[in-house]
């Protein structure tokens, strides 16, 4: 650190280097949190630790396949009172549509 102090124009006493050092990290560091947004134990820490999901930004790393989508969709809902059949599939079809048209504007944006 007492070079890279220096190249900065600054002298190498201890507190420089140190606030050289944390500078260095504040720019480098980089956290990968990853949580399954599903069910009420998410729920309930989101709203305790709001500093958790704010500022952040969602990453989808790879696509999945629609049939995975339906099957998830399907059993996040099967607890979920809904006023007929047909709405829950038009439900649970939205949802592979909906993560495929968040990914295309994310490579479209990206």
């Amino acid at each position: 650190m007492r070079g890279e102090t220096k190249l900065l124009g600054l002298v190498d006493t201890p507190e420089n280097c140190w606030a050289t050092f944390i500078n260095k990290v504040k720019a480098n560091l980089h956290v990968a949190f990853t949580a399954s947004p599903v069910g009420e134990a998410f729920r309930v820490r989101s709203q305790r630790f709001l500093a958790t999901i704010n500022s952040t930004v969602i990453d989808w790393f790879q696509p999945w396949p629609e049939v995975s989508l339906l099957s998830v969709a399907r059993k996040l809902l099967d607890d979920v009172e809904l006023e007929s059949e047909a709405v829950r599939n038009t439900v649970v079809e939205f949802m592979p549509f909906s993560f495929a048209a968040v990914n295309k504007v994310s490579c479209r944006l990206g």
